[in-house]
C-alpha cells in the first residue's frame, strides 16, 4: 500500500499483534493516488488520516482544539460571535447585542466538543484464537480459526452504531454491515462463516486481512482497523472402522494420533463411518452406523488438545444427534445378475442404516450427510448441533441411495450421487439462506455409447463445471430395457446446461489412459484431477487399486498423466483405492483404502507417494476421510 510521512504515530504496539491502523495516506483508487473524493466512488480505498472522513464531511473534536483555545486568546469573527456571547437586542437601535458567557457556559460548550454529537467512534479489535495444532495458542498470526474479536467506543448509545467488515479489500463498496454481531456493551466476535460470506465463498489459505470501521448514528465514521491473518489447515481425520477409533493427521508433519471412541466419556457408542471436520478445526463430528444394538448417530466431538509426540488427543462429546434409532433396516430395490460383467456385490446393501458423505455448505454453519441405505439427506447447525428445520430433505426416489452433496465453491448449488446400480442421475440441487435444499433438476449421464451409472462423488472445477466418475460395468435387472451401460468413465457435468459429457472411457489395462478400475473417488489440486480406482464391482473383489492423474487445463478433454500401481509407487498389497481428500493448499493428496490398511500421501508436485501410513501405525480399515479446510 501507498504510504506517505504524516504527523501519525505509526509506531507497532508490540503487545499486539497482527492489528493495526492502516497508515494514514489520501484515496488510493484503481487510477492511482487521488486526493478524498467529494462524492461516491466505490473504488475508493477508506483513508485512515484522522481528520479524513470517507463519507461525511463532519469534522473531528480533536480538530476544534486549536479553535477553541481561540476563543479565548482572539475575539472571534463576527460569524462565530453567537458560539460565546448571548445575544440581546439594543431597543434604541435595534441591533444585536453579544454579551460574554458565563464560566457554566463555556464549560458546557467545551463539553459538548467531546459528547456523544461530536467525537467519533473508536475501534480495535485482534485474532481470537492464535491456534497451534496441538490445541494450545501463539502470537504469530498463523491459525486454523480466524475468529475475530473486538470493541466499539463510543460515548452515544453502542445500539445506535452501525459495525462494517470487509475481508482482504478496504474499496469502500466492498464493506457489508456486521452489525449484528454487535453486543450492547460494544463487544463483537466474527468467525469463519462471517469471513466466507464477506468472501463469497470457501475461505482460502493463506494471508488474509480483514478490515473494521464503525459509524454512529450522524455519521460519524471511525478509523478503519485492520487484524492480520494467516490461514492455515493441516488435520485429516479418519476413522478405523474395526477399531471404533477416530485417526488423525497432521498434514504437515505426517504424525498420527489414533483416539478410541469408547473410551471418550459419554460416547454414545456404535461403528464410525465418517468423519467432518469443522473449518476452523475445533469440532470433529463422526457418524455411526445403526445395528441391533446401536442407533445411528452424528457425534459432535470438541478438539481440546492434540499430543501429536505422545499419540494422544483430548476430545469432548458436544452433542449427539440421532439419525435413526436402534435396528433401523436399509431400504434398497435389490438387482440380479443378467450378464457376466456386472455380478452383485453383497457389500452394496448393508442391512441397517449408514450415514456417508459429509460436506458443509460454503458461507454457513451448515453440514450434511446423507443415509446411503435410504433417502433422506439430513442438514445441521454446527452452531447449536441441531437438525435444520424439517429433520430431512427426501425428494422421493430421486435421493434414493445419495452419497453426499457437494456444493459449488459459492455454495449456491449441490450436486448429489446415485451410489447404487443403474442410479445415471447427478441431481441438482438449489440452497436458500436457511440452509433448506430444493430439487431443481437432473443432469442424465448419457453418451452415444450409452449411460453411465453408480457414482459415488462429485468434485466442482468452478461454479458451473463438475466431475464425476460411473462405476458400473455391465446392465443389471435394474437397466431399463433396450438401455446400455458403458464401463467405468469419467464425466464433466455442465449445470448451467444440465448435460453431461464423457470426457474418459474406459481403459482395458492399466496402462491405458482411460479409467480402468471402478473410480470411487476424485479430486483437483492446481490443474491436475485425482482419480482414486478401486476394485469392488467386478467379479473378484479387492485384487489391486489405482490412482491415476489427469491433466484438467482443458476440462473437455483430460490428459492422461500417469497411473500409480500397486508393486511399483504403490505398496504391492495395495487395493481398493476408496477414499480421495485433497489438502486445502492443494499440495498433498491422502488416499485411504479400507481393504488394504493403507493411507498414502501424495505430493501434487511431484505425484510420487510422500508417506505411506498402514497397519504397522494401527490402521484397520480407514474410512469415511475428510481434510479440514475442505468441504467435501
Amino acid at each position: 500500500m501507498f504510504t506517505e510521512e504524516t504527523n501519525v504515530d505509526l509506531t507497532q504496539n508490540l503487545g499486539i499483534d497482527n492489528q493495526s491502523f492502516i497508515p494514514e495516506t489520501d484515496y488510493i483508487t484503481v487510477s492511482g493516488i487521488q486526493p478524498p473524493p467529494s462524492g461516491d466512488n466505490s473504488n475508493a480505498i477508506i483513508p485512515d488520516v484522522d481528520n479524513n472522513y470517507p463519507w461525511q464531511e463532519t469534522p473531528n473534536p480533536i480538530d476544534n482544539i486549536l479553535f477553541s483555545q481561540q476563543l479565548f486568546d482572539n475575539a472571534p469573527p463576527s460569524n462565530n460571535e453567537a458560539n460565546i456571547e448571548e445575544p440581546s437586542i439594543d431597543p434604541l437601535t435595534g441591533e444585536a447585542i453579544f454579551e460574554p458567557l458565563t464560566s457554566e457556559a463555556i464549560f458546557e460548550l467545551l463539553s459538548s466538543l467531546f459528547n456523544s454529537n461530536n467525537r467519533r467512534p473508536e475501534i480495535s479489535a485482534f485474532l481470537a484464537n492464535d491456534t497451534i495444532l496441538n490445541g494450545g495458542t501463539n502470537t504469530d498470526g498463523i491459525t486454523s480459526d480466524p475468529s475475530v474479536s473486538g470493541f466499539v467506543i463510543d460515548d452515544g448509545n453502542i445500539q445506535d452504531i452501525n459495525l462494517q467488515a470487509s475481508l482482504d479489500t478496504a474499496r469502500r463498496n466492498n464493506f457489508v454491515d456486521v452489525t449484528d454481531a454487535l453486543n450492547p456493551d460494544g463487544s463483537f466476535s466474527l468467525n469463519i462463516v462471517d469471513f466466507e460470506q464477506l468472501y463469497g465463498g470457501a475461505l482460502t489459505e493463506g494471508q488474509h486481512t480483514l478490515y473494521l470501521r464503525s459509524i454512529d448514528d450522524i455519521g460519524r465514521t471511525s478509523q478503519v482497523f485492520s487484524v492480520d491473518f494467516d490461514l492455515d489447515r493441516n488435520l485429516y481425520g479418519f476413522v478405523n472402522m474395526m477399531e471404533r477409533e477416530l485417526g488423525l493427521i497432521n498434514t504437515k508433519t505426517n504424525d498420527l494420533v489414533s483416539v478410541p471412541l469408547e473410551n471418550i466419556q459419554n460416547y454414545p457408542g456404535g461403528r464410525p463411518q465418517h468423519v467432518l471436520i469443522s473449518p476452523d478445526e475445533q469440532i470433529v463430528y463422526v457418524t455411526t452406523d445403526a445395528s441391533e444394538t446401536d442407533p445411528a448417530n452424528l457425534v459432535a466431538l470438541g478438539i481440546n488438545g492434540i499430543d501429536w509426540s505422545n499419540n494422544a488427543a483430548d476430545l469432548t462429546v458436544l452433542d449427539n444427534l440421532i439419525l435413526e434409532p436402534v435396528g433401523t433396516t436399509s431400504e434398497y430395490n435389490v438387482p440380479i445378475q443378467v450378464d457376466p460383467s456386472q455380478p452383485i456385490g453383497s457389500w452394496t446393501q448393508p442391512a441397517n442404516t449408514q450415514a456417508h458423505g459429509t460436506t458443509w455448505l460454503p458461507g454457513s454453519s451448515y453440514g450434511y450427510l446423507t443415509q446411503w441405505t435410504d433417502n433422506k439427506i439430513r442438514g445441521f447447525d454446527r452452531s447449536t448441533n441441531e437438525f435444520l428445520p424439517g429433520d430431512s430433505f427426501e425428494f422421493g426416489e430421486a435421493t434414493n441411495q445419495t452419497h453426499g452433496v457437494t456444493f459449488n465453491p459459492s455454495g449456491t448449488v449441490a450436486l448429489g450421487t446415485g451410489y447404487y446400480y443403474d442410479d445415471d442421475d447427478i441431481e441438482i440441487y438449489s440452497v436458500d439462506g436457511n440452509g433448506n435444499l430444493n430439487l431443481r433438476n437432473s443432469i442424465e449421464l448419457t453418451s452415444p455409447e450409452g449411460n453411465g451409472a453408480f457414482t459415488h462423488y462429485t468434485v466442482w472445477v468452478d461454479d458451473r463445471y463438475a466431475f464425476t466418475a460411473s462405476m458400473q460395468f455391465g446392465p443389471t435387472s435394474l437397466t431399463p430395457e433396450g438401455q446400455n451401460i458403458v464401463g467405468p468413465s469419467l464425466w464433466l457435468l455442465d449445470t448451467f446446461e444440465g448435460t453431461a459429457e464423457r470426457v474418459v472411457g474406459t481403459a482395458n489395462t492399466a496402462d491405458e489412459s482411460g479409467i480402468f478400475r471402478s473410480p470411487s473417488d476424485l479430486g483437483i489440486a492446481g490443474n491436475k484431477l485425482y482419480v482414486a480406482e478401486e476394485d469392488s464391482l467386478d467379479s473378484s473383489f479387492g485384487d489391486d487399486g489405482y490412482i491415476s492423474v489427469y491433466d484438467i487445463s482443458n476440462i473437455n478433454q483430460p490428459q492422461f498423466m500417469k497411473r500409480l500401481k500397486p508393486g511399483e509407487e504403490l505398496p504391492a498389497d495395495f487395493a481398493i483405492a476408496h477414499g480421495l481428500n485433497v489438502t486445502p493448499d492443494e499440495s498433498s493428496v491422502f488416499v485411504a483404502s479400507y481393504a488394504s490398511n493403507y493411507i498414502v500421501k501424495i505430493d501434487t508436485e511431484t505425484d510420487e507417494v510422500e508417506k505411506v501410513f498402514s497397519s504397522l501405525d494401527g490402521l484397520n480399515m480407514p474410512h469415511g476421510g475428510f481434510t479440514a479446510g475442505r468441504y467435501r
